[in-house]
């Protein structure tokens, strides 16, 4: 009886949904119906198989999220992974201390290529992956890379990405060396042109605002003490800081490690948090490492290289 009702409201809901959208009242995505746990029993249950986008995150709970355990990352490495951003249909998949990046297409969720970096240039930890809104050269295939060190020294390396034959390689054409902090994760807002540090000082994280540092300074060095920083505010958080990316000047921040791992969502404007959600509740395992936007949905990925969807819905 209960997998009946559950097949009539989803039946119910499909009509509905359908009917909307003949009407040209609302967008939806999601052509294909979608599977999460939802409930402290186990059960699984399959929803409509279109649902109305969030846009507005003020007020989300954990009835707006859809979590779709998606792909896994096939280790082709011994290295750990770690940050991950994304780039059209790419995922660009970090390692730690690694000499390479894997990237997987999102389109078909298959390995596409790997870019390798110099040894030499991977000796210290990966925390966290992001790209800029400029290109080195306009016939560049992606922009600049922005790599976060993080662990003991807080430095972001800036790459370009290049391909020679069927090849492609990356060479660091910046370092930025952040002071008056004791911890520093960098992203890009390339629609507004600045860059968000979140860094840690006297015990208490804080998100600075910067303007994106001018790539062709080789060597840079940004104190987060000085009038460098535009504006800055100090959140609550208690767990360590793992990968994140900005979105709809939002900041969704991954924290935590296995067992314990969360999502932060930060609104930059209004300076505050907006909603931490525990991924105990919705599924999520491992330690969490990489998060990126692709189309109207976050992409997830863990230590072990599995990737989950997680969608924000009405």
């Amino acid at each position: 009886m209960k997998k009946t009702k559950i097949f009539l409201l989803v039946f119910i809901i499909g009509l509905c949904n359908s009917y909307l959208t003949a009407c040209g009242e609302t967008n939806y995505f999601l052509e294909e119906p979608i599977e999460t746990i939802i409930n402290d029993e186990g059960d699984t249950v399959r929803y409509a198989n279109k649902k109305e986008v969030i846009t507005d995150f003020n007020e989300l709970s954990y009835d707006n999220i859809i979590v779709e355990k998606s792909f896994v990352i096939e280790k082709r490495f011994s290295y750990g992974y770690q940050g991950m951003t994304i780039y059209n249909n790419f995922l660009f998949q970090a390692h730690d201390y690694g000499g390479c990046i894997e990237v997987h297409n999102l389109e078909d969720n298959t390995f596409a290529f790997a870019i390798e970096r110099k040894k030499g240039e991977y000796t210290l930890h990966c925390n966290n992956v992001d790209f800029g809104p400029l290109k080195y050269d306009t016939d560049d295939p992606f922009p600049l890379l922005y790599l976060e060190h993080s662990s003991g020294r807080h430095m972001t390396s800036v790459y370009r990405i290049v391909k020679n034959d069927s090849a492609y390689t990356m060479t660091k054409v910046q370092q930025i060396l952040f002071t008056g902090c004791t911890n520093a994760i960098t992203n890009n807002d390339n629609i507004n042109g600045v860059m968000y540090v979140s860094h840690t000082h006297d015990g208490i994280w804080s998100i600075a605002r910067i303007k994106t540092p001018d790539y062709t300074t080789k060597n840079d060095t940004i104190n987060l003490n000085s009038d460098v920083v535009l504006d800055k505010f100090d959140v609550n958080a208690d767990k360590v800081a793992q990968d994140a990316t900005v979105y709809n000047n939002k900041l969704f921040q991954l924290r935590g490690y296995s067992g314990s791992g969360e999502l932060c969502i930060y609104d930059l404007i209004n300076q505050k948090t907006i909603f931490i959600i525990d991924f105990n509740e919705i599924g999520i395992s491992g330690e969490p490492e990489g998060i990126g936007w692709y189309k109207d949905h976050l992409v997830i990925t863990n230590n072990s290289g599995q990737v989950y969807n997680v969608y924000f819905v009405k």
